[in-house]
């Protein structure tokens, strides 16, 4: 039977990485709702209006892209300023996203969803089950310097802005822990595909 999974977790905990591989052993379509963002950011005019309005033309490139170094230092000095951002693009990715669920369910296709704030914006309801990819606080801040290249004080904003990952453990319908290397988390996609395959799951 099809199967409509919505994925979550904390900021470098692998939710991509794992999600990608689950959908390609499901067969399934896979959506990113911060690719999603990123595409209404860049393209659509009502969009891309209002964070002018919001914050300037400074929140663009002489190039038309959007300027995510900028955007970051305003969000991290305004709590204001994120929920602003949040009321701009949100509304837009929702419906986005929310058609592909529809579109899936009427094709009896299964689909995986990548959602970072699935819990915030309370979408458990479009969702068969949800999945959070998590792991502990010490790695994720590693692999954002490592990985990405921040500081460590930019790091740690990062994540003080986020839900708890105890949190969204503690509310999810499975959990998937990546506190090892990438092998080990394919595994436990090739595990957890195998489980939603079974019937009567």
């Amino acid at each position: 039977m099809p199967i409509v999974i919505g994925l979550t977790g904390g900021v470098a905990c692998g939710k991509s990485h794992f999600g990608r591989e689950l959908s390609r052993l499901l067969g399934a379509n896979y959506i990113e709702a911060d690719r999603l963002a990123k595409a209404e950011m860049a393209h659509n005019p009502a969009v891309r209006n209002a964070l002018i309005q919001a914050f300037g033309p400074a929140i663009f490139l002489h190039d038309g892209s959007l300027d995510r170094n900028h955007l970051r230092e305003i969000l991290f000095s305004s709590s204001e300023a994120k929920r602003t951002l949040e009321a701009i693009v949100h509304p837009a990715v929702r419906t986005r996203w929310q058609t592909s669920v529809s579109s899936a369910r009427a094709s009896c296709l299964n689909l995986v969803v990548e959602i970072p704030l699935l819990f915030e914006v309370k979408a458990e309801e479009f969702f068969d089950a949800v999945a959070v990819v998590a792991s502990s606080e010490t790695l994720q801040l590693q692999r954002m310097m490592e990985k990405r290249g921040l500081s460590d004080a930019v790091a740690r904003k990062i994540l003080a802005s986020q839900m708890p990952i105890s949190d969204k453990v503690h509310r999810a319908d499975y959990v998937i822990w990546n506190d090892s290397h990438l092998d080990f988390l394919m595994n436990q996609a090739a595990y957890f595909a195998d489980f939603l395959s079974r019937p009567n799951v």
